[in-house]
């Protein structure tokens, strides 16, 4: 309860009490404004501080020595709280409008923002919201009947928006030139075999990826259509392979796929845990695990239990979807796996000839299948856990990795690190400047070393805060794009 302030009765307890609320106050305001995070962590807890030095400013402010509540109560600030609301209902329609002519990144546009809004707050205030204040009718049933059309107009207009702009308008908003991100990954490397090349962003309900440059991105799979095709090759049956190869995302992503084929897909095999992942491969362990160097995974679980991964209870898969042509003696199979890896330089598998992850993998595919017809793969923000890792390393890694894999697979697609939200005190080392610097790194030597790996920028297509569930990972929208992407793609006779 608020306390109460009676002349003649503030004793130097009380006047001490103030001064402390007024401290308070200050130091609570000004280490929420600093120190406040963006992403996980607000509202609660951090919104605490904001909270709790309103409440010390609102109980110092029934004192006459209140000296903190006296400053803000001059005219000048007192006109900006009644501009506040105002200020509040128009920042985001200029925001929006702005980011759908500029994009932002410089100074001078983010001052043009602020002059709009305040001139169209002060335009609010004194020829709408301060003369109805004056100005009180009697029968309120006339001010409903003046708003009520007004809503139902401005809902209507509202709804036959939201079928194409309810991903800018309400969620966030695209640059002209597509720049959702200031990544300086593959999007700026006109070298890079990128997919989905360019700018874009999220429209629609369900939320869907829009390219600015359509013809690079390949969409719509549709397996109708890949069906009809089946029987056109010369060969009684058609087998085409695809490996996912990484942490989370590729996890999540192979998840997406069972939905898009519906009842047309099986499920072949299933891994039982973590720990049987050279069982599910069928290849010999090393008779001695070697643990990991410095600067190596894995760091948790598979660090005292050789040959288990750090993947939490996440399970290798195969999957497989057929199809036979009008002649019965013709049939088209896709084969799909996914195999977890957290980390792009771990040791969890080894073998007599590979003490390294994705070596053992590397040489599975060629045991098992010879070749396959693409490997969508990716690693990195799992690395953000060893410190000492820098970003010519994570390239090295990544570039063993693919080297690997050379001569067994006919496509990779290289999915960037997406963006994420930072918790600077549970997270100090997963920033978004490392992820650009590092998926710009590894861009760079893909480009120029990889011509037969193409690159999906993650970063740039994961900037929405609405569609993360968690710092890292993101709505099954996104997870259901990626995998039309990926499938339109890499497998041939899907018409588009």
């Amino acid at each position: 309860m608020m306390p109460n302030y009676a002349p003649g009765t503030d004793t130097i307890a009380n006047g001490v009490r103030y001064i402390i609320l007024q401290v308070a106050s200050s130091l609570l305001l000004i280490v929420g404004l600093l120190f406040t995070p963006s992403g996980w962590g607000f509202p609660f807890p951090w919104a605490s501080l904001s909270v709790g030095g309103t409440l010390c400013f609102i109980a110092a402010g029934s004192s006459p020595n209140a000296i903190l509540n006296a400053c803000f109560g001059s005219k000048f600030l007192v006109y900006i709280g009644n501009l506040s609301y105002a200020l509040y209902l128009w920042h985001w329609p200029v925001l929006v409008f702005m980011r759908g002519t500029e994009c932002l990144k410089s100074p001078t546009s983010m001052v043009i923002v602020f002059a709009i809004t305040l001139a169209l707050a002060m335009a609010t205030y004194h020829l709408m919201e301060a003369p109805l204040h004056k100005r009180r009718p009697k029968q309120t049933s006339k001010i409903f009947g003046i708003l009520l059309p007004l809503l139902a107009i401005t809902a209507l207009i509202s709804w036959s928006l939201g079928f194409y702009y309810i991903g800018a308008v309400y969620v966030d908003a695209t640059c002209s030139d597509g720049a959702t991100t200031s990544s300086t990954a593959a999007t700026a490397n006109s070298t890079s075999h990128e997919v989905c090349s360019g700018g874009g962003g999220w429209h629609g309900n369900p939320l869907t990826w829009h390219p600015d440059k359509s013809s690079s991105c390949p969409m719509n799979f549709s397996w109708s259509s890949y069906a009809r095709h089946c029987g056109e090759d010369a060969s009684d049956v058609t087998h085409s392979r695809f490996l996912f190869l990484g942490d989370s995302t590729m996890h999540n992503l192979y998840s997406r796929l069972r939905p898009i084929f519906d009842s047309a897909w099986h499920d072949t095999a299933v891994s039982k845990n973590d720990c049987d992942r050279m069982e599910f491969l069928g290849l010999d362990p090393a008779p001695e695990w070697v643990p990991p160097p410095q600067g190596f995974a894995p760091l948790f679980k598979g660090l005292t239990h050789p040959y288990c991964q750090d993947t939490r209870s996440f399970r290798c898969y195969r999957g497989q979807v057929s199809v036979a042509s009008g002649n019965v003696s013709k049939q088209c199979v896709l084969d799909f796996e996914y195999v977890p890896v957290e980390y792009a330089r771990e040791v969890s598998l080894q073998t007599n000839e590979t003490n390294t992850t994705q070596g053992t993998i590397a040489a599975y595919v060629k045991k098992r299948y010879g070749s396959v017809d693409a490997i969508i793969t990716n690693q990195g923000l799992h690395d953000f856990y060893i410190e000492a890792m820098s970003a010519d390393d994570y390239v090295e890694s990544v570039r063993e990795q693919l080297l690997a894999f050379q001569g067994s697979v006919t496509v990779i697609v290289w999915i960037l690190i997406n963006h994420i939200f930072e918790d600077p005190v549970q997270m100090p080392l997963h920033t978004n400047a490392r992820c650009a610097q590092w998926n710009e790194a590894v861009t760079d030597m893909i480009s120029s070393e990889f011509p037969n790996v193409y690159i999906l920028d993650a970063y740039k297509m994961s900037q929405l805060q609405s569609m993360h569930t968690d710092p890292f990972h993101m709505t099954l929208d996104y997870y259901d794009v990626l995998a039309d992407i990926v499938l339109s793609f890499a497998i041939p006779n899907a018409d588009q």
